[in-house]
């Protein structure tokens, strides 16, 4: 009932009496909306101006004909269903007409019913294309949108990949800001890394900065903005006018800031901005989000390799120990017991970690140093328990 009563019909017919009773007795009195024009030439202009859902066409107009109107719509590739009004003895015309695109005829003198009839069975026919139409947009659309996420989600992979598997902070930062200003598509960004003495945040990385502001790398940087993030934790949108009250305007009109956390501390900032007032989407959002959690990951990991490659130099120097442990005094014997006992703890620690993070992502170099690491903690409990001994 809904369609019915949303259903426009447009009947072209120059006999008053016909069209009245095909508009008014039959198709108003049923729910449908009518209009009635008496001439070809003013139901094209009718068809451009309401749009109808259906075409009611007297086969014998005056001027141009049914046949005239079918040539002019398919001409303007205007695709709206068309009943043609014929007396019998006009079939040959009636087939002309289905040629050029007619959808269904009446036979005059016609009866409510069959006018009802013919009426329901074209508009049920275009109701379903119409429902096939708008199916098939929504899952082509669906499909778009299934892509698309599976793209981002392959370039969120990669991108994590590619963090995990770097543990040179100086290239890291580099791929970082690489790929944050890539999957945005901002024109330009800067990359804020907190320095752990003095809790400033310095610049580590850009891409697109002017001079002025790019010899401030591994400075400390302040931009009116950043450092409310910071505070706050939160993810920052702002472009327009809102942008404005801030020095950093000066760089672009739309801005986006998203949080590097380590736990819930912020130790680090991406922000991306584009030279014109365009929002970032919420699909760049949720990229430089994922990006930002792949960057607390790949930090700590760089962090945590590079702890272990200074361990690992200082162990070194124990190698040989244990002869000069026979030498040694039973007080001094039992404080370096104490204190290589603390020291292994410390490394089973780091070890216990390394062997729940991710070892797909180590490199050969990485390997290697773990191996290492292993071997500097057996000579540490050999020498532990020498010290035992000779206490």
């Amino acid at each position: 009932m809904d369609n019915v009563l949303n259903d426009l019909i447009l009947i072209v017919e120059e006999n008053p009496q016909i069209a009245d009773f095909i508009a008014h007795q039959a198709l108003q009195a049923a729910g449908y909306r009518t209009e009635i024009v008496s001439d070809a030439s003013s139901a094209e202009k009718k068809v451009r101006e309401l749009e109808p859902d259906l075409l009611i066409v007297d086969h014998d107009l005056k001027g141009l004909s049914a046949k005239d109107l079918l040539v002019i719509l398919n001409s303007a590739g205007i695709d709206i269903p068309v009943i043609i009004m014929a007396r019998k003895g006009k079939e040959a015309e009636i087939i002309q007409s289905f040629r050029l695109g007619a959808s269904d005829y009446l036979l005059l003198p016609a009866r409510e019913t069959e006018v009802l009839s013919a009426v329901e069975r074209v508009l049920n026919q275009l109701h379903n294309r119409r429902d096939r139409a708008r199916l098939e947009q929504e899952i082509n659309q669906a499909n778009t949108e299934l892509k698309e996420r599976v793209a981002e989600l392959t370039s969120i992979y990669s991108i994590g990949k590619t963090f995990t598997s770097t543990t040179d902070q100086a290239v890291l930062f580099e791929k970082i800001i690489d790929s944050a200003v890539e999957m945005t598509g901002a024109d330009l960004g800067w990359f804020l890394l907190r320095d752990e003495g003095s809790k400033n945040f310095l610049l580590v990385a850009h891409r697109n900065l002017p001079e002025d502001l790019s010899s401030k790398l591994h400075q400390k940087w302040d931009d009116g903005i950043s450092l409310l993030v910071a505070k706050t934790s939160k993810m920052l949108v702002m472009h327009g006018p809102a942008l404005h009250r801030f020095a950093i305007s000066r760089l672009g009109k739309s801005i986006l800031v998203v949080p590097i956390l380590a736990h819930t501390q912020v130790i680090g900032l991406l922000v991306m901005m584009r030279t014109k007032s365009q929002l970032f989407s919420d699909s760049q959002r949720s990229l430089l989000d994922a990006i930002a959690d792949y960057a607390s990951v790949a930090l700590d990991n760089a962090r945590l390799f590079l702890a272990v490659e200074e361990r690992i130099r200082s162990l070194q120097t124990t190698k040989g120990l244990s002869p000069i442990t026979d030498r040694l005094d039973p007080v001094t014997i039992r404080r370096l017991g104490r204190e290589h006992s603390a020291s292994i703890e410390t490394i089973l620690d780091t070890l216990e970690r390394l062997s729940t993070a991710q070892p797909a992502s180590w490199s050969s170099r990485n390997r290697r140093d773990l191996t290492i690491l292993q071997e500097q903690v057996q000579l540490l409990i050999r020498l532990a328990e020498k010290c035992s001994e000779n206490s």
